[in-house]
């Protein structure tokens, strides 16, 4: 059964994907204080989301949605 671990990191894998190019679309008017080219880990998705939360629209709200984890 090593299906599951490799599933979670592909979920993984993509989500992180996904905050990555969140972040650089979004840079201008969301993450203008911080450096345009900053390195985006699993412990900066919060980050991202607050950010798309706070200064986007109803598009960046779904982007964001779409980056919480499930529980």
């Amino acid at each position: 059964m090593n299906a599951a671990p490799a599933l979670i990191a592909t979920a993984r894998e993509q989500r992180l994907a996904r905050a990555r190019l969140a972040y650089r679309e979004h840079y201008g008017y969301g993450y203008w204080s911080t450096h345009p080219e900053m390195e985006i880990h699993d412990k900066d998705i919060p980050f991202v989301i607050a950010g798309l939360r706070k200064n986007g629209g109803h598009k960046e709200w779904l982007v964001a949605q779409s980056l919480v984890a499930p529980r």
